[in-house]
């Protein structure tokens, strides 16, 4: 299970170290907002941690859509679903990006 792992690992390097840099970095927008939050008293852009957390659906979606096509066998099943779904979260995006602005 542990060579399984590693190689796991060893093989997805970039892409793992691509999704641990955008969490931090998001877990560091949202500590920033927290501070700054604290700090003045107010909620103020508060829509921003929305907009965060709508902003990591489609990164979710390409990522897992780009792993399970890696080997071609599910390709014709999953770019479909993947599609679907990015069709159905588009709608919220442009009506929470309408009323925050």
């Amino acid at each position: 299970m542990n060579l399984k792992l590693l190689d796991y690992f060893s093989h997805n390097k970039y892409r793992l170290m691509i999704l641990l840099l955008l969490g931090g970095a998001t877990v560091f927008s949202v500590a920033i907002w927290r501070v700054r939050s604290d700090y003045s008293g107010t909620g103020r852009y508060g829509f921003l941690i929305w907009n965060l957390f709508l902003a990591w659906i489609p990164f979710i979606i390409s990522y897992f859509t780009y792993t399970l096509t890696l080997n071609r066998r599910w390709i014709y099943f999953i770019i479909p679903a993947a599609a679907l779904a990015m069709q159905v979260k588009l709608p919220t995006v442009l009506t929470i990006s309408v009323l925050t602005n």
